[in-house]
This record gives structure tokens, sequence and C-alpha cells, in this order.
């Protein structure tokens, strides 16, 4: 895994672990659209892939939570507000912070 939370890396991730070949033509289709808002990211699809939906996962392999954040993603986009680690935080917290990854990139 990466340093750093990458949704391009969890695009591919999920594209190579079988999600639908529609969800791959919508990332296509979706680099020539306006950006999507927070409501139009399937996190818990994500979840899903990343951490088979676990949001509380810690398997010891320096990634937390549903969506596998590092703690230097985590805590440099503002997830030590709600928790010193993802995994330490509920969905809707990683959420938030997923979505603050998402504007830097």
């Amino acid at each position: 895994m990466f340093e750093h939370f990458s949704m391009t890396h969890v695009r591919s991730r999920c594209l190579r672990g079988g999600a639908a070949v529609l969800g791959a033509a919508a990332i296509g289709v979706g680099a020539l659209a306006a950006p999507a808002s927070a409501a139009e990211h399937d996190w818990t699809g994500v979840a899903q892939c990343e951490s088979g939906g676990n949001w509380s996962i810690n398997t010891g392999n320096g990634y937390y939570g549903g969506l596998q954040f590092s703690s230097p993603t985590w805590l440099g986009h503002g997830g030590g507000e709600f928790a010193p680690r993802a995994d330490l935080a509920n969905p809707a917290q990683q959420i938030a912070v997923a979505e603050r990854v998402l504007l830097t990139q």
C-alpha cells in the first residue's frame, strides 16, 4: 500500500478486485464532468473494497479504519480532531477526513 490514502490507488485496487465495469466507465466519464460532490462518493463501497467494510479494522499493517488511512494522512488531514487513528473514529468521521484528502489531490 502507499504511504498516503489515494483515490487513484483505491480505484485501481477495487477494479483489480472485480468492481463492476460500470464503475470503471463512471470513473472515466467523471474525468470529463464537473467534480463530484461529497454525496456522490461511494465511501461504503470503498470501505468494502479496502477493509471488507470493517470501519474499525486495525490489522497491524500501518493502515487503519474502513478506508485504510495511514497515520500521517489521517493526522495531516485533521483526523486527530476525531480520534488518534482512523480505526477509532466512526464512519462519518472517516468519511469527513476522506473528503478532505480528496480536496488536496
